[in-house]
């Protein structure tokens, strides 16, 4: 009886022990735009990342860790959901429809939350809400705070800058046309609310990582689910104050980000230490990853050895850093070379928080088992879906159905749109090294096939409905920003700023160019990345579609044409193109010219020369030009300081040289004055020197109306330059 008394009782005691052992925590790290070569335990020996390394050492580092998408929006919403993306419409952060309703699916913290556990984030959210870069459902689908998240600090777009609420933080926000301030919910309010200010000295990788801190000490006494969502080392490229001795080894754009990565780094330290002063380590799940590859031409990154970058479906843009750590529960210091997803982490932290079971309608796996070495990996195919292009990974072999034609392979080869490889034998997709067996490519291509045909069956259940009224104001605002008018009745304006990259690391920060095209709305001044102007971006120009930014391509590098539809006003000087401080009249003004029109819609080019000459040239013999009608202007000046300005109707579709000729008008520069290649830029020279000017090259400039209509308009005018 006494044994039996002893037994009942060590049993109760177990029973209160298990009772009172806290479910293991759950912490998520996202950074954004991380290159799969830039952590030195992924082979890096130009950005040191010690606090990385150690969670890596600490767990398992996957080698083919994939993300849902090669774009931050449609990733994250991977991620949150558990579901790839596009089986519920959202096919890029343009192209969307935000996440399904609760009725439809859980997300990861409404999971955890279900399951127990106080949640919480901090960062980047961009899985929909009121960003105005995009069209957006309504907010009760797309809120963070409404699904799932008891605390949430977010800024809501894809960008914010480092700096947010200090002045030159302030004017780049502007400048984009995004109100960026931080919201904040705690876990007892019910609302969320602006933080209205902040000391403009705080970085916001810093205070990303104090929030995360404050957080696991708030709730060390319960389990709780965290997703730390790091906008760096995203663009804008701004590195922490005093911070950039350490990589005076490197520059330029390459140097701020490594400085950038510093601070990343130092962050996760921090977080990682937090939960180990709190007792919480053995306790702790911790996943790493990035939502997608690095932005190789814009933040520095670097891929190596992969193919491809942010934006494409090779392995660049969807391979990237991955690790996991739970120490005492998952082997330390491990490598793994099968395939994990980001779609894993939702069933396996379900898993974890001992859910009864997981819902069908997820994507991933509770990998857990597989990392135990209890089962063999279960991600034996995965198939990808982003804007239009298909990718389909089964066992070793990758099959890539591409639109695209610019990817590249780490030594700047060309790789096929359509492509299919052994991608464990040919990570890097090497074009020379294409998939051989017929009969396999035959079964890819079939399978694929089948996902893509069941995606689009998807949609039709998953897809989010919304009232008739609220998907006729969303098409409403869609055709209204398809149909916007460049100019708008006003005037025209581009501007410059001459960037000096080493000048900018010096001073321990690079903030973008500020090379954008605004055009004035009454009083208001609208970004080109909105869709509502023109900008010139790295020697090209670029125009808003709809309400995207998209590069216009031409067939020779440095020559970019835009139709332009002329909506100067008569009752005076309206400015085409100003590549002045366009602040004072053109005598008073720095070096440089202005393509205007005169009073009486003539083109005019006034100049002001680096010697403090100022000169004005009507081109009278191409006459008054109409408004309000589309017109090809382009504006040219070759070595010999001669300027060039051609105007082409649509109806000027002779292939004759001499309609060209006839629609041209040139005047000389004088050769005595100095023209500088900053303030004119030359055929093969780059515009360097001081001025308000676009950094590179910078042949011609013209303006074209977008559309394959045009083609016979374009052949006559490049004819002329042949």
């Amino acid at each position: 009886m006494i044994k039996r008394i002893l037994i009942a009782l060590a049993g109760i005691a177990m029973s209160l022990s298990a009772l009172a052992a806290k479910p293991a925590n759950v912490l998520v790290i996202i950074v954004d735009d991380l290159g799969y070569g830039d952590l030195s335990c992924q082979g890096s020996t130009e950005i040191i990342t010690p606090n990385i390394d150690r969670l890596a050492a600490s767990g398992i580092r996957f080698t083919d860790g994939y993300v849902t998408s090669p774009q931050c929006g449609p990733s994250r919403a991977g991620l949150i959901s558990g579901v790839m993306q596009d089986r519920f419409g959202y096919n890029d952060i343009i192209n969307q429809h935000g996440l399904p309703p609760k009725s439809v699916l859980l997300t990861l913290p409404e999971q955890m939350k279900a399951l127990g556990y106080v949640t919480g984030m901090a960062g980047k959210w961009h899985v929909g809400y009121k960003n105005p870069e995009y069209v957006h459902p309504p907010e009760e689908n797309n809120a963070p705070w409404l699904r799932g998240f008891d605390f949430v600090n977010i800024h809501d777009s894809g960008m914010s800058h480092f700096y947010s609420y200090s002045e030159i933080g302030a004017e780049w926000n502007l400048w984009r046309g995004i109100d960026n301030r931080y919201l904040r919910k705690r876990e007892n309010e019910r609302e969320p609310s602006h933080i209205e200010s902040m000391d403009p000295d705080v970085y916001m990788t810093d205070y990303l990582t104090d929030e995360a801190c404050a957080f696991i000490r708030r709730h060390q006494q319960e389990p709780w689910f965290f997703y730390l969502s790091y906008n760096a080392p995203h663009t804008p490229m701004v590195a922490k104050k005093g911070t950039m001795a350490k990589y005076a080894h490197l520059s330029g754009t390459r140097r701020v980000l490594a400085t950038m990565m510093d601070s990343l780094d130092e962050g996760i330290g921090k977080v990682v230490e937090e939960i180990r002063a709190t007792g919480q380590a053995e306790n702790t799940l911790i996943w790493f990853l990035s939502d997608n590859g690095g932005e190789t031409p814009h933040n520095g990154s670097v891929n190596v050895p992969l193919a491809g970058r942010k934006g494409h479906l090779f392995e660049g843009g969807i391979r990237v850093p991955f690790i996991v750590a739970f120490p005492g529960t998952l082997s330390a210091g491990q490598v793994e070379s099968e395939p994990i997803s980001s779609l894993d982490i939702l069933p396996t932290s379900m898993a974890l928080a001992h859910a009864a079971s997981i819902p069908e309608i997820y994507d991933g796996h509770n990998v857990l088992p597989w990392l135990q070495g209890q089962v063999d990996c279960p991600n034996e195919e995965l198939f990808w879906s982003f804007q239009g292009n298909y990718v389909l990974r089964q066992g070793d072999f990758k099959l890539v159905r591409s639109k695209r034609r610019d990817v590249k392979t780490v030594d700047g080869r060309t790789v096929p749109g359509h492509f299919a490889s052994n991608i464990r034998e040919n990570p890097g997709e090497d074009p020379d090294f294409p998939l051989e067996s017929a009969e396999r490519l035959k079964l890819l291509n079939e399978r694929l096939d089948q996902r893509i045909a069941q995606m689009h069956d998807d949609q039709k259940l998953l897809k989010p409905f919304y009232t008739p009224e609220f998907q006729q104001s969303v098409e409403a605002r869609k055709a209204e920003r398809a149909q916007l008018r460049l100019l708008d009745g006003q005037w025209l304006r581009i501007d410059f700023e001459q960037v000096n990259t080493e000048a900018r690391v010096a001073a321990d920060r690079l903030m973008p160019p500020m090379t954008g095209g605004y055009y004035s709305k009454g009083s208001r001044i609208v970004d080109g990345v909105s869709g509502n102007g023109l900008r010139l971006k790295r020697g090209s120009m670029t125009i808003g579609k709809s309400s995207s930014t998209s590069e216009l391509k031409s067939t020779d590098p440095g020559l970019t044409y835009l139709w332009l539809r002329l909506e100067g006003r008569p009752d005076g000087t309206a400015t085409v193109l100003d590549m002045t401080d366009n602040t004072r009249p053109i005598e008073a003004s720095s070096p440089g010219y202005r393509l205007q029109f005169n009073r009486e819609c003539i083109l005019q080019l006034a100049i002001k020369t680096s010697d403090g000459q100022a000169r004005t040239h009507v081109f009278e013999s191409l006459g008054a030009l109409p408004l309000n009608q589309w017109q090809f202007i382009a504006l040219r000046f070759d070595d010999k300081h001669k300027a060039t300005v051609t105007v082409l109707s649509q109806g000027d579709t002779s292939r004759d040289r001499s309609v060209v000729a006839a629609n041209s008008e040139s005047f000389q520069l004088s050769a005595k004055r100095a023209y500088t290649g900053a303030m004119l830029p030359r055929v093969g020279s780059n515009a360097t020197g001081k001025g308000n000017f676009l950094e590179g090259s910078i042949d011609e400039i013209g303006f074209a109306r977008t559309g394959g209509a045009d083609a016979a308009v374009f052949e006559v005018f490049r004819k002329t330059q042949e």
